[in-house]
């Protein structure tokens, strides 16, 4: 049972500390930033400079969904700052289970936070983050803009409504446009030398970069961890295999899964074959896999339930396969390409010897 209980203040509900509300409010404020902010990005350090300036008796107001205002709800956890966190919140979300998880997620005491929901007519959250803005700066007393687009959403929001408070632009930094990331270039011919013999015939984890924090972590230890971090982005795909390499388990997932089951993807071509999985899609802003992974011996993926894909081709519905094991073959993609294997939950590697797994990294070192 939930320990918080929703009020009601001006048409919104409200759940935690609801004094906050009369103290002066301040709102650190950027607009929407590259999903992996590493401790150099300007945003980032400009946020962190915003935060030192404000004081004792002010309230930061800080919102979740969006690294860019999630960044503040962790600084102002960092640095004892009192905050009112507005929630986007869909048609069928629970207020107050929504709250719970917050206040897990950033290490929050419920005496140090006023919860406000934000909902629209539109039903999504995304929908709701521009009324979340727009709240963001009207109950602000004094704004602080870092890194603003130019002629974006925030920035205007700052113009329309923002004429009769204080707005301070000693934190402001560039806003810069995310790029996508420089593609892999990889040698068939020196893969396929050192690992084509000894890795005949095994399945391989793929991974990539997280754009937020890893299965099962905290909001707080990731955000955390971007403060700490200069240029590299500590969520990486190589710093993913060598956390799946330190706690011997391979998460599952069930993103795009039918079921929605969490399984852990593998594939069967070998490494000197396995370039087209790396590409970058424009569409999700991510890599479709990247070059560092986990290779698993054929006969302990058996044993383990790491079982084939049945594609399913001309809508066909998989006859008795498990839901988890079926995939469209595609129309524009070639899926059986992939030679796909999946495992139903967690890879635990620590029940493996240690020569029937091993961490494979496809990029030459120094290129």
């Amino acid at each position: 049972m939930s320990r918080l209980r929703i009020h009601e203040w001006k048409g919104f509900e409200a759940v935690g500390n609801l004094s906050l509300i009369d103290h002066p409010k301040v709102a650190v404020l950027n607009s929407s930033q590259g999903k992996q902010p590493t401790g150099s990005k300007p945003w980032v350090s400009g946020t962190v400079r915003a935060y030192t300036a404000i004081d004792s008796d002010q309230v930061a107001i800080t919102s979740v969904g969006m690294n860019s205002w999630e960044l503040s709800c962790h600084l102002a956890q960092c640095r004892e700052v009192s905050q009112i966190c507005l929630v986007p919140l869909k048609s069928n979300n629970n207020l107050e289970e929504e709250c719970e998880e917050i206040l897990s997620q950033f290490d929050l005491e419920p005496e140090t936070v006023c919860f406000l929901g934000v909902s629209s007519q539109l039903g999504s959250v995304k929908g709701n983050w521009l009324k979340r803005d727009a709240l963001a700066i009207d109950l602000a007393d004094t704004v602080l803009p870092v890194s603003t687009r130019k002629g974006g959403k925030i920035e205007n929001l700052i113009l329309d409504l923002a004429r009769q408070k204080k707005v301070c632009t000693d934190f402001q930094a560039e806003w810069e446009k995310s790029e996508p990331r420089q593609p892999y270039y990889l040698n068939p011919e020196w893969i396929a030398e050192r690992f084509g013999r000894e890795m005949k015939g095994w399945v391989f984890h793929w991974t990539r970069a997280a754009d937020g924090p890893w299965p099962g972590e905290k909001k707080s230890n990731y955000y955390r961890d971007i403060l700490a971090s200069d240029k590299e982005y500590p969520r990486s795909a190589k710093r993913t295999l060598e956390r799946i390499l330190d706690e011997k388990k391979i998460r599952a997932s069930s993103r795009r899964i039918r079921g929605k089951s969490k399984v852990v993807a593998f594939s069967g071509l070998p490494p000197s074959e396995s370039g087209h999985l790396f590409t970058w899609r424009k569409r999700y802003a991510r890599f479709n896999a990247e070059p560092f992974g986990i290779g698993i011996h054929p006969d302990l993926a058996k044993e383990i339930g790491i079982q084939p894909v049945v594609y399913l081709r001309d809508g066909r519905s998989g006859g008795e396969a498990p839901v988890h094991l079926r995939q469209s073959a595609g129309i524009v993609g070639d899926w059986p390409r992939e030679r796909e294997s999946r495992c139903l939950g967690d890879v635990d590697l620590s029940i493996l010897p240690d020569e029937g797994y091993r961490g494979v990294t496809l990029v030459e070192a120094g290129s």
